[in-house]
């Protein structure tokens, strides 16, 4: 609070500029820090989404290879009264992989944080912040 034995300092012209080029250089940096953070959140959204296609893409395509190759190979080997328990044999197998991997990309997707966490949170402290310096 001001003295009231001192005069109040009265505002020129200049003062004002200068005060409200501060406020605009104080803005246009926020601002840049705030679209700096949302591209590196969306470069980080890209390269999650990047890996977790592979790694679904990886899964399906090394089922189909296991399930056709190693199948056929071991049926084929197998002595023909034996063949149609192996077959069941391998169907197991291969729905108990097909599990395992469905849970696997289902906790991925359930622990993903949501996008653009970060931003969405300095702005609400940016909000705050305003809202308390009335």
């Amino acid at each position: 609070m001001d003295d009231p034995g001192q005069p109040r300092e009265t505002l020129t012209p200049a003062g004002i500029v200068a005060a409200f080029r501060r406020i605009a250089a104080t803005v246009v940096a926020t601002v840049q820090n705030r679209v700096q953070l949302l591209s590196l959140e969306l470069q980080e959204e890209r390269s999650w989404y990047f890996h977790t296609v592979v790694i679904a893409a990886g899964a399906l395509f090394f089922a189909g290879c296991a399930v056709v190759v190693g199948t056929i190979a071991i049926v084929i080997f197998c002595p023909e009264s034996a063949r149609p328990y192996v077959m069941a044999g391998f169907a197991v197998l291969y729905v108990a992989l097909a599990v395992a991997l469905g849970l696997t990309l289902r906790k991925r997707t359930e622990e993903k944080r949501p996008v653009l966490k970060e931003t969405v949170e300095q702005l609400k402290k940016d909000i705050e912040c305003l809202g308390s310096c009335e």
